[in-house]
């Protein structure tokens, strides 16, 4: 079989809109490697298929902050404080689940 004039496999379109993804990492530094690839996937991620939202657990600032801002996508910190902060998952899980992340 060729597979001439075969159309191309489409993704599966979702009625309930784009998936809905939180990408959690602890602080965004303009230094760290893992920082610079959670800001980069999370700027070239398809709107059309994913609402992304970056949450840090300590504090954001600097260059991938206003990175993610100019590409426009959400960020917040839950300016966790210490190990055990039960305030901070708190808000997280409230997050979660007011936002229906997938």
């Amino acid at each position: 079989m060729s597979g001439r004039g075969a159309a191309p496999p489409q993704p599966a379109v979702d009625e309930r809109g784009p998936l809905k993804v939180l990408m959690l990492i602890d602080h965004l530094r303009d230094t760290g490697g893992a920082e610079r690839v959670l800001t980069g996937l999370a700027t070239h991620m398809s709107p059309d298929r994913c609402q992304v939202v970056v949450c840090t657990k300590r504090s954001a600032s600097g260059r991938l902050t206003r990175t993610l801002d100019a590409a426009g996508v959400r960020h917040f910190s839950l300016r966790r404080e210490s190990r055990p902060d039960v305030l901070a998952f708190r808000q997280l899980v409230s997050f979660l689940r007011a936002e229906r992340i997938d």
